[in-house]
């Protein structure tokens, strides 16, 4: 398979990205994805993988302007739409986050986004290192950027195996992936290793 290295444009490349990301869909094996929309996001949950092949969502500047934000939800619980998805024994004494696809922080202004963003769902095993460092940096930016282009749309995805975690399994991502496209069709492909010692600032990741 050619790396996207080689394609030239950014769409070229973001075309390249998405044929490689339903390659690693496709692949699995004795998996099903269920299609779950909630208020802000939509999960493309794989019932094999315990975690979404991908999350997509709209980030508008409403959603990260109001005046009072709510303040963080800390109790990440089962998906109602999805039985069997109380993940937390899973993540318990991992050395794994429950790794945010569409982060709290968007979700500050209204009480049923908050609480929808912490189903497990949405998560998946990311390292302390990337899940607190240069992703949150990303996803600062992705908030100020709404707020300058009124809204942008967003999709998150993971792909390789670094191993799993829990009782169930849960697939830990080798790479953690995310895709920013502005209303002006400018897009941003960012991939980051899910590592131990990933450092530097988002740009440093861009595809």
């Amino acid at each position: 398979m050619k790396s996207c290295k080689f394609f030239g444009s950014i769409w070229d490349k973001t075309k390249c990205l998405i044929f490689i990301l339903s390659f690693f869909v496709a692949s699995r094996t004795h998996a099903q994805q269920v299609v779950l929309k909630h208020t802000y996001y939509t999960s493309y949950f794989n019932e094999g993988a315990h975690e979404p092949d991908s999350v997509v969502y709209e980030l508008t500047s409403d959603m990260v302007s109001c005046p009072t934000h709510l303040k963080r939800q800390a109790q990440f619980t089962a998906d109602p739409d999805e039985p069997g998805t109380n993940l937390k024994t899973d993540y318990a004494k991992s050395n794994y986050d429950c790794g945010h696809n569409m982060p709290a922080e968007d979700n500050a202004c209204d009480t049923t986004g908050m609480r929808e963003c912490f189903y497990y769902t949405q998560m998946f095993p990311q390292t302390a290192k990337l899940n607190r460092g240069v992703w949150k940096a990303l996803e600062t930016q992705e908030r100020h950027l709404a707020q300058q282009y009124g809204h942008i749309n967003v999709t998150v995805w993971h792909t390789g195996v670094a191993g799993y975690i829990g009782s169930d399994s849960v697939l830990v991502p080798a790479y953690c992936w995310k895709r920013i496209t502005l209303p002006d069709g400018q897009v941003f492909v960012y991939k980051f290793p899910n590592t131990l010692d990933v450092t530097g600032k988002p740009q440093d990741y861009q595809q």
